[in-house]
C-alpha cells in the first residue's frame, strides 16, 4: 500500500515492517539497537502532531556497534522515496547532535544503509515526484 498515490493517512495504515526488518537486521549482526525517536502509529503521545517538526523528526535508534563505544543514529525508511522536507530536518538534526544520522532502507531483500550526505548525493541524480498532499519526494535508486 505504501504508494505515492497514498494520502498520508492511508500511508499511516500500513504496518512499519521496516523497522522490524531493522531490528533484526541489528541483532544478526551483533548490534544493539534503542528506539530513540517517537513512533507516530503507535499514538503514544497525545498532540504528537502539534509539536514542532524537528522533535518529530528525531532518529528512530540508537544503534551500537559490537565494540559498544560508538552509538550512532538511524532513521529507517521502509521505502525508497524520502522527502525533500525530512532531508532539511534530517539535516538540522544532524547539525545540532554533531552526529552523523544513517538512514536504514529496509526490504525484505536486505538494509541498505547510507549516511545522510550519500542520500543528498542520491537525490541529484533522480526527478522528483510529488505526493497527494504535495510534498515533494526522491524515489531513490538504491540498486536493489
Amino acid at each position: 500500500m505504501d504508494k505515492n498515490t497514498n494520502t498520508y493517512k492511508e500511508r499511516q495504515t500500513v504496518v512499519d515492517k521496516g523497522e522490524d526488518i531493522f531490528e533484526r537486521w541489528c541483532k544478526d549482526k551483533g548490534y544493539t539497537c534503542n528506539r530513540f525517536g517517537f513512533d507516530p502509529k503507535e499514538e503514544n503521545i497525545d498532540g504528537f502532531y502539534n509539536l514542532n517538526v524537528r522533535v518529530r523528526s528525531l532518529p528512530d535508534f540508537v544503534v551500537n556497534g559490537r565494540d559498544r563505544e560508538h552509538p550512532v543514529l538511524a532513521h529507517v525508511k521502509g521505502t525508497h522515496r524520502i522527502k525533500d522536507i525530512d532531508i532539511n530536518n534530517y539535516s538540522d538534526l544532524q547539525d545540532f547532535f554533531k552526529e552523523k544520522i544513517f538512514l536504514a532502507f529496509c526490504f525484505d531483500d536486505g538494509v541498505f544503509l547510507k549516511t545522510l550526505d550519500e542520500v543528498k548525493e542520491m537525490c541529484k541524480l533522480v526527478e522528483p515526484g510529488y505526493y497527494p498532499e504535495g510534498k515533494k519526494y526522491y524515489p531513490l535508486n538504491l540498486g536493489r
